[in-house]
C-alpha cells in the first residue's frame, strides 16, 4: 500500500507535463479520485471554490520537504496569485505504478 502522501505526489505527476496549475485544481482532482475509490482518505469541507481538504494542503508541504514536488507562486494577468505544483523525478516514478495508472484517464481530463 502506498502512503497517502505518495499517492498525492503520484497524482500531481500524472497530470499533463507532470504539473498542476492551481491548488483548487488539485483539491478537486483528489476529491474526484476518492469518489472513484482511489485509496486516499482526505476529509473535505465545502469552501469558496469547491471541496477543500486541509490534509491535502498540509501534505503538499510534506511533499516539498521530501523533494517530491516543487510549488511555485505565480501572478495572473489580473494580479492575483496562483500556485503551480511541479512533480520531480521520484514522483514521476510513483505515477507509473500500476495502482496509480488505472486513474490516469480521470486525472488528465
Amino acid at each position: 500500500m502506498v502512503e497517502k502522501y505518495r499517492w498525492l505526489a503520484a497524482v500531481i505527476a500524472a497530470h499533463p507535463d507532470h504539473r498542476v496549475v492551481g491548488r483548487t485544481r488539485l483539491q478537486k482532482t483528489v476529491k474526484l479520485l476518492q469518489r472513484l475509490k482511489a485509496p486516499m482518505d482526505y476529509d473535505y469541507m465545502i469552501h469558496f471554490y469547491g471541496p477543500y481538504s486541509e490534509g491535502v494542503q498540509s501534505d503538499i508541504g510534506l511533499l516539498e520537504s521530501f523533494g517530491l514536488v516543487e510549488e511555485k507562486q505565480c501572478t495572473g494577468q489580473d494580479g492575483s496569485a496562483y500556485f503551480v505544483l511541479q512533480a520531480t523525478e521520484p514522483a514521476k516514478k510513483l505515477a507509473e505504478r500500476p495502482e496509480v495508472k488505472k486513474f490516469h484517464s480521470a486525472i488528465q481530463i
